[in-house]
């Protein structure tokens, strides 16, 4: 898996952002209207998984900091089940292919980890949330009814 295969980038609330000089056809802008399934129905943000046996080395995913932008330090994917942080002190193991691991979503927390809703709520999602309904609650615009109460 490559650099930017993890995705389209357009159906979240965050979205990449077109680059013209390199014929990008990406998402434009995204505004409240364009949260069709409900803000309190879609993820704006949330925490990301990490390798816990590498923090303060360098790793793929954790490289660059918070202002890095479409990157694996900052982006993380709907589509795979979210997990806890791990832990595997290797320093290989950062540049493998733990795709489904570093695309996560997921936390030190047991049980879960935390996120921002498009309302502006903070909501604790359960590492055991159904991947169908965590797939729903990342796309803005998939018309798919959501139960919270499944989070």
């Amino acid at each position: 898996m490559g650099w930017g295969i993890a995705g389209n980038g357009r159906d979240a609330p965050i979205t990449r952002r077109p680059d013209p000089n390199k014929g990008d056809k990406c998402s434009g802008s995204v505004s409240i209207a364009h949260i069709r399934d409900g803000t309190s129905n879609t993820i704006l943000v949330g925490e990301k998984t990490l390798n816990i046996g590498l923090l303060g080395q360098h790793q793929s995913d954790d490289d660059g900091g918070y202002v890095d932008g479409w990157d694996w330090d900052i982006m993380r994917w709907g589509y795979f089940q979210p997990i806890p942080d791990w832990n595997n002190p290797d320093p290989n193991v950062s540049h493998s292919g733990y795709a489904s691991r570093r695309f996560a979503f997921g936390a030190s927390h047991p049980g879960g980890f935390n996120v921002v809703l498009c309302d502006g709520s903070v909501r604790p999602i359960s590492y055991s949330i159904s991947l169908d309904i965590f797939k729903r609650v990342c796309n803005r615009k998939d018309g798919q009814p959501i139960d919270a109460t499944q989070f």
